[in-house]
């Protein structure tokens, strides 16, 4: 019979030795935490700015910022998903931190639903992913993680427009188009149309914009050239009118006020056409709306993943490998077929 190991107390006698096998904490347990709670941290910021974008008290830049990082993480977090229920979990825990900051008992079944919505395309994505990487021979990031990408996005999407929806007051034409919306829009528009052509000036009046067009059809023109500085003044002037002619048919309005901004007329032009489309088709232009709305996001996002997550993705997988933060191996599998 062996004897129990003992060791000698200090303050005399004997104690009984036990030997218990050390529990220790795997690296990839610790990882995995990590990664879980940067993804809880990011959907919170991204949900806050989202949200404060939508109310206008906040730009689009820090909700754009934290919806890239938020889409890098879960496409990280589903390719190494190694527990479909634990990573379903972190889902539902993501759920209920973004729809924090837009909860309100007013609106509470609209919030269920979209609750349900944005779950369900979640759920979705992290499944149609999961299985894609039980099933995959080499790892394709991009291609395997596209499910979760799309799910995700549809998801967001859905949750923005219709809270935009059932916030929007109809009788307001301001709300299908609201003036910072448009003015982002238009900012972004200017500045691309100012890299190609410099010289119109759509950031003006119309006066200007009407003056700066007649410049530049005519300026390089071999008729115009021979002519007096006053002459071409008197040139430019007449064509300026004939643009603005065009441009009233175009507005198909006759009361501008041409001191007026450019943008300010074709904001206020919109406003007009869309009143008159929802006084014509009522929920049938609502719904049309949304979905315009929501093809928008969709392409933004669609085109932010090709040219920006991709692109970091790829960066940061590369990274990650380097540091030994994650690590790609072989392995072998036994394969059931089923024959007659």
């Amino acid at each position: 019979m062996d004897q129990i190991p003992t060791k000698q107390n200090p303050k005399g006698g004997f104690e009984t030795i036990y030997f218990k096998e050390e529990k220790k904490i795997s690296p990839e347990f610790i990882k995995s935490i990590i990664f879980d709670a940067l993804n809880l941290i990011t959907v919170g910021f991204f949900s806050y700015f989202s949200y404060k974008y939508l109310n206008n008290k906040a730009g689009i830049i820090p909700a754009l910022l934290f919806g890239i990082f938020y889409f890098i993480i879960i496409l990280f977090e589903s390719a190494l998903n190694k527990s479909i229920k634990k990573r379903l979990l972190i889902v539902f825990l993501e759920s209920i931190i973004f729809f924090y900051f837009w909860f309100n008992f007013t609106n509470i079944y609209t919030i269920l639903n979209l609750w349900i919505v944005f779950l369900m395309f979640r759920f979705w994505g992290e499944v149609q992913t999961f299985n894609n990487f039980q099933n995959y021979l080499q790892i394709k990031f991009n291609k395997l993680t596209y499910h979760n990408f799309s799910k995700s996005l549809i998801a967001i999407i859905l949750v923005f427009t219709g809270f935009y929806i059932v916030n929007m007051n109809i009788n307001n034409s301001e709300s299908f188009l609201s003036q910072n919306f448009f003015n982002n829009f238009w900012n972004s528009l200017s500045y691309v149309f100012k890299k190609i052509y410099p010289e119109i000036n759509i950031d003006g009046s119309l006066n200007d914009l009407s003056y700066s067009l007649a410049i530049y059809q005519i300026k390089y023109k071999s008729d115009f050239k021979n002519l007096l500085p006053d002459e071409q003044e008197i040139v430019i002037k007449n064509f300026s009118e004939q643009i603005k002619a065009r441009l009233n048919t175009l507005l198909d309005n006759s009361n501008i006020d041409y001191s007026n901004k450019f943008k300010d007329i074709v904001y206020k032009t919109f406003l007009v056409k869309i009143n008159n489309w929802y006084n014509l088709y009522g929920i049938y232009f609502i719904i049309f709306w949304w979905l315009i709305i929501f093809l928008i996001y969709f392409t933004i996002g669609s085109l932010i993943k090709l040219f920006i997550i991709n692109i970091l993705n790829f960066i940061i997988f590369e990274i990650l490998i380097y540091f030994g933060v994650i690590k790609i191996y072989g392995e072998n599998r036994t394969k059931e077929v089923l024959n007659f």
